[in-house]
């Protein structure tokens, strides 16, 4: 079953995913969306009443930390059992093609994992699973490998970024913030504002118009995509994802953005919003 999300950050709700769990459920799947450490501490304790497995999609957030109730320091795809990562090209941490990376602190499941990204091989010719070919080219490791010495810096820039985005559209009335709750250092994969839905997409031309591009990264909850009817999670099933997706407009961001940038991202903003 797919859980509805938290209002305020649009991560998943783990009180709303409690309802949901059956006695088929055997894992519970938080994603770290837009660069945001999920509740972690509330799907773990969720996850714990129930004997449940947990997976961490980090997929958008390499780097990003969060504060845990006993004072830990989480660090995305370091907190559950096992994490995945994604290297597209336009993540944080992004290789020149698709590709991504499973973290564990389990050696059974690494040594699975290495198997079924290489045909299910225990050893040349020695297939052991039904397995993918998944593995990493050369050409996109090297690219990677340069990545990961600047992410910290990028990830820096991104706050930076961030704040000031944050600072300005907070005088913007009619644009809702995702929520940064005490202890989250996202690292802003995407910079997401939330607007009434009958003018998202006249802001939008509005601001095409003016030379800014903008995307809907997500117009379409995954309760809704046909792949996931089997489900029977029609319209109303997840009344906040669906809301929410009718609303979120992704403004530019990257590392190399400027301040000045962002101040022209705002100030045609607020002309589309006039």
């Amino acid at each position: 079953m797919l859980a509805d999300v938290d209002d305020a950050t649009l991560l998943l709700d783990a009180a709303d995913a409690a309802r949901r769990i059956t006695p088929r459920t055997r894992c519970i799947i938080p994603v770290h969306l837009f660069g945001q450490i999920a509740d972690m501490a509330a799907v773990s304790a969720l996850a714990a009443a129930h004997r449940l497995h947990v997976l961490e999609d980090a997929a958008q957030a390499h780097g990003a930390t969060r504060s845990g109730p006993g004072g830990e320091h989480w660090r995305a795809g370091a907190i559950a059992p096992v994490a995945a990562f994604s290297f597209y090209p336009t993540k944080n941490l992004g290789a020149l093609g698709e590709g991504g990376a499973v973290t564990t602190r389990h050696g059974a499941l690494a040594d699975r994992v290495r198997r079924l990204r290489d045909h299910g091989q225990a050893g040349r010719h020695d297939h052991v699973d039904i397995g993918y070919n998944a593995r990493l080219d050369a050409v996109s490791c090297a690219c990677l490998s340069i990545s990961l010495a600047r992410l910290d810096a990028g990830n820096a820039a991104r706050r930076r970024l961030a704040a000031h985005y944050r600072t300005r559209l907070a005088e913007l009335p009619g644009v809702r913030l995702v929520a940064e709750p005490t202890g989250s250092a996202p690292v802003h994969h995407l910079l997401v504002i939330r607007v009434a839905a009958a003018r998202r997409d006249a802001i939008r031309d509005r601001l095409a118009a003016a030379g800014i591009a903008t995307a809907i990264h997500y117009p379409r909850p995954i309760h809704l995509q046909r792949a996931y009817a089997h489900l029977g999670q029609g319209p109303g099933s997840c009344p906040i994802a669906e809301r929410a997706a009718g609303e979120m407009i992704s403004l530019p961001m990257y590392p190399d953005l400027t301040v000045a940038q962002v101040d022209r991202v705002v100030a045609a903003l607020a002309a589309a919003l006039a």
